[in-house]
């Protein structure tokens, strides 16, 4: 009862820094919660911005163990209540976060994560939010003094390792500002970045790299700050798990998995294997096909060969209670006892079952232009089971179908983001542009429209 009264009076509290609750997405937390198991955090709602020198608390809760991951490098004050409460049968399990003293360093997400899937954290926490199995909540400060968060740029100079994805931190403190990424040499703005306001711009890591990072039209925000491209010595990387369908699949149709080892110097890898739920063997089960595939000469790094193993495996004509469980892929490397590998759990659903949210990162549905930019990017970010079908149309409402050489539009669609660029805008870009997502059981539209300024 004490962390329920403390927790109330701090809720309340914070109700008052709290954007506007968004509806949609308050009934998509809810039902990912009820149908796929998602961890539920109150407030409900995607983001909250609380004034600097405040406290504040997040209650999480599952019918599952959980805990609290802060964002990585976080250094902030935090303490996490965990409890158990058996009568209530739906969402038992219950864990408090508390932030202290809050100031511009804390922005950022704050995720909460199924114990079973913790130790996956260290470099899948995005994966395992969009397989339902954590649910974050981002932290924005209201400080104008401080509009970048200068900290989490600092701290960036540990350097990514080569040939990889990573966020640069170039984080606004609230949604407001437009932050932009330029290459610091020649001072050109990075446009092709995915960017969350969350957590920064995510760019490919293949040499040592000077950025800089500003708010738009203001040159007195300018933070420099230099990222090495680590080099990896080792032989072969963590073996992943992908599905297509993240950890869900449904009754009846066909679930694909891939798992995938890179390697570097020579092809390391004797055999793989896979464990099913039940301790199932594959060559027992008729419905289950495996391949395997090796590919070199994807990347060089200091005269070594970089390439990449996958096996593949489809299971077909899923069933609920055989099919649903821990999926684990076993690799062994060659001439070792070292070996690597990686589970994920899978929960069969019934047909006809989905869900689907679309928004954009900064809650802006109108764009404005003065033409004097060479490209304009519309984003929208997503999330749903079945993955949905993402189709963008034009002020014309005529569908966008592009190819390399388009000279006005190109779409990028990433596993929870899809971009349109406008090219060159004229006056008869403006307008509203929309995209349509749909999935086997959900079909939504979502409107962004492009403005002139005054």
């Amino acid at each position: 009862m004490k962390i329920y009264l403390q927790f109330i009076t701090v809720y309340l509290f914070m109700s008052s820094y709290c954007r506007a609750n968004d509806v949609s997405y308050e009934k998509f937390a809810n039902d990912a919660h009820e149908i796929l198991d998602a961890p539920l955090i109150i407030p409900t709602v995607r983001d909250v911005t609380i004034k600097p020198g405040k406290d504040a608390s997040f209650k999480c809760l599952a019918k599952d163990p959980i805990t609290w991951q802060p964002w990585r490098h976080f250094e902030g004050q935090f303490r996490i209540e965990h409890s158990y409460k058996s009568e209530l049968a739906n969402t038992p399990y219950e864990a408090v976060l508390h932030l202290s003293n809050i100031v511009v360093d804390y922005v950022g997400n704050f995720y909460c994560v199924k114990n079973e899937t913790y130790k996956r954290y260290a470099v899948e926490i995005d994966e395992l939010e969009e397989s339902f199995q954590a649910t974050r909540i981002t932290l924005f400060v209201d400080d104008p003094e401080h509009p970048i968060a200068v900290r989490s740029l600092e701290q960036s100079l540990e350097g990514v390792t080569r040939y990889t994805h990573a966020f640069i931190p170039c984080k606004p403190t609230t949604k407001s500002i437009k932050v932009e990424l330029y290459d610091k040499d020649s001072f050109v703005i990075i446009n092709e970045a995915y960017y969350d306001p969350s957590q920064g711009y995510l760019i490919y890591s293949y040499q040592n790299t000077k950025y800089s990072c500003k708010v738009k039209g203001k040159d007195d925000t300018l933070k420099d700050f230099y990222v090495p491209a680590c080099a990896v010595s080792k032989i072969g990387d963590k073996a992943k798990i992908f599905s297509k369908t993240g950890s869900f699949g449904t009754e009846s149709e066909e679930l694909k998995f891939s798992c995938d080892v890179q390697f570097r110097g020579y092809y390391p890898f004797t055999y793989l294997n896979w464990h099913l739920p039940g301790d199932r063997k594959i060559e027992e089960d008729n419905r289950i096909e495996t391949t395997e595939t090796a590919s070199e000469n994807l990347k060089y790094d200091y005269g070594n060969v970089h390439g990449m193993y996958t096996s593949n495996m489809t299971i077909k004509n899923l069933d609920i209670q055989k099919d649903s469980g821990i999926y684990k892929c076993h690799v062994k490397t060659n001439g070792s006892t070292e070996y690597t590998d990686d589970e994920m759990r899978i929960k069969v659903l019934g047909k006809g079952v989905g869900l689907l949210y679309l928004y954009e990162p900064n809650d802006k549905l109108e764009i404005v232009t003065n033409f004097k930019e060479n490209v304009i990017k519309l984003r929208v970010a997503y999330r749903g089971y079945p993955k949905p079908e993402l189709t963008w149309f034009n002020n014309q409402n005529k569908e966008i179908k592009t190819s390399a050489d388009d000279e006005k539009y190109s779409v990028e669609i990433g596993t929870s983001q899809t971009v349109l660029t406008i090219k060159n805008p004229m006056e008869e870009d403006l307008g509203v542009y929309k995209l349509k997502a749909k999935n086997s059981a959900v079909e939504k539209e979502f409107s962004i429209t492009l403005l002139r300024s005054e």
